[in-house]
């Protein structure tokens, strides 16, 4: 079967993130196959506020004690970092980024795509637009949302990932998460 599927980070705390129906929050039920501890990204932001926190976020990854590392490439990617401009609403939600991919058996199909939304984070200040980026890269990875004021990169809401917490690295709970699906 074929899924395809978006999470996106929310900028309204009242908003419950919309997930695939995978396994709740825990994990978006799609992973890496194959060679996952070596993985490729590229950059396709537009601008230098955006290639810098991309830059930055996968190196936070890359540095936390992963089973898996990131190697920047210009073609072959496993995921896509972009910045776009998606408006006020992603399917009802107001949401500063979206993660998308296509899934068949528990595993991508296709390259993964984290996004900003330029429509609210062009606004914000480069550690914020990290920590939205890192988030996304997290499901990415296959991880879900984790909701309510948990202090973890994986919080669905930004206000209280970056605003209440001040997070933009992942965390603890975030990598032992990641490392039990690499």
């Amino acid at each position: 079967m074929l899924r395809v599927a978006v999470s996106g980070a929310i900028i309204s705390a009242s908003f419950v993130a919309f997930q695939s129906s995978a396994s709740a929050a825990e994990f978006t039920g799609c992973r890496y196959a194959g060679n996952a501890n070596s993985l490729k990204w590229a950059n396709l932001t537009t601008r230098y506020e955006y290639s810098n926190p991309a830059q930055v976020a996968i190196a936070a990854w890359n540095s936390a004690s992963t089973h898996f590392n990131f190697t920047n490439v210009n073609s072959g990617a496993n995921l896509n970092v972009a910045d776009q401009n998606f408006g006020q609403y992603v399917e009802g939600a107001a949401i500063d980024g979206l993660t998308s991919w296509r899934c068949s058996s528990g595993y991508y199909t296709e390259t993964v795509t984290s996004s900003w939304n330029r429509y609210y984070t062009d606004g914000y200040p480069g550690i914020e637009r990290k920590s939205v980026i890192v988030h996304e890269i997290g499901h990415a990875l296959g991880l879900g949302d984790i909701e309510g004021s948990a202090c973890v990169i994986m919080n669905g809401a930004t206000p209280t990932r970056y605003g209440a917490c001040g997070l933009s690295e992942p965390q603890p709970t975030d990598i032992a998460r990641a490392n039990s699906l690499y």
